[in-house]
């Protein structure tokens, strides 16, 4: 279903990564100090930078192929993305309704 040139470029990291042998794949502690830091020396991180980006290069080509789909970012239809409770966020975290003992009779 992917053309040979994505299958050919998946093959060659994931061969990459297994000649690397045993690989600590556990996400790193955060630290807010030295986070950008461990972006750039984590195996963990390296790891889900490979991963995301044949999700997306696959994801476009089917979409784009099978679908007929257009890819747009999505800070072309919004004025400002954030993290829902993150840093700076005036959100609160929400128990989901799901695990809400009170709700469940």
């Amino acid at each position: 279903m992917i053309p040979d040139y994505i299958a050919s470029q998946i093959k060659k990291d994931d061969d990459a990564l297994a000649r690397n042998g045993s690989i600590d794949f556990s996400m790193p502690i955060y630290n807010p100090e030295g986070h950008y830091l461990e972006l750039s020396k984590s195996k963990y991180y390296h790891a889900i930078i490979i991963l995301r980006h044949y999700v997306k290069i696959v994801s476009d080509y089917y979409f784009g192929t099978f679908q007929n789909a257009k890819n747009i970012d999505l800070f072309m239809f919004t004025s400002s993305v954030s993290s829902p409770v993150g840093p700076g966020s005036d959100s609160e975290w929400q128990v989901p309704r799901i695990l809400d003992t009170d709700s469940v009779k």
